[in-house]
């Protein structure tokens, strides 16, 4: 039986097409439903979220898996799926990376015939990063939750904060140990 929810939510890209998971958009559904903590249904999968202290949100996006890696644009992606698909590669200085070319040559290689959400991510030291993503269905956005999960579970240690151009994000990741 499934787990029960408060509320379904659907995603739909600027495309139209339909995104699998989008965590930035669970927090937000999260905080309008005014709880302490609930449960959101999102394409098959249950997202546990519940107000901090500070009046932000945490969802729980699930056990994020390093899927494969592959090499394309001269460099190396982990592949990670957190609900959705993210190609994750390492740059010494994101300013040096056009995120919309190279996110739609990334998206559209041989390698990912459904497309991928790909990241750039530059290490700021060894608690933190700077990430910029190219969503499929969207182009460069200023940030994206699951992207900071595939990100931190590249990293593989437990408590990473995760700096985008829209703010940053604080991940802990969870094992099922």
């Amino acid at each position: 039986s499934a787990v029960e929810h408060d509320i379904e939510m659907f995603i739909f890209n600027a495309d139209g097409s339909k995104a699998s998971a989008c965590g930035n958009a669970a927090r937000c559904v999260g905080f309008l439903l005014g709880k302490e903590s609930g449960a959101i249904l999102c394409d098959g999968r249950t997202l546990q979220f519940s107000a901090q202290e500070d009046g932000l949100i945490s969802v729980n996006m699930g056990q994020a898996e390093v899927v494969g890696m592959h090499f394309t644009t001269g460099r190396q992606y982990m592949v990670v799926d957190i609900g959705n698909l993210h190609a994750v590669t390492w740059v010494d200085d994101l300013n040096l990376v056009d995120v919309a070319s190279e996110g739609v040559l990334v998206a559209n290689s041989q390698h990912f015939p459904d497309s991928v959400n790909v990241t750039f991510a530059e290490k700021i030291d060894d608690q933190q990063v700077f990430i910029k993503t190219w969503e499929r269905g969207v182009g460069p956005t200023l940030a994206c939750g699951s992207a900071a999960c595939a990100t931190a579970a590249c990293v593989g240690q437990s408590e990473l904060t995760v700096q985008q151009l829209g703010g940053q994000v604080a991940i802990k990741l969870v094992t099922n140990e």
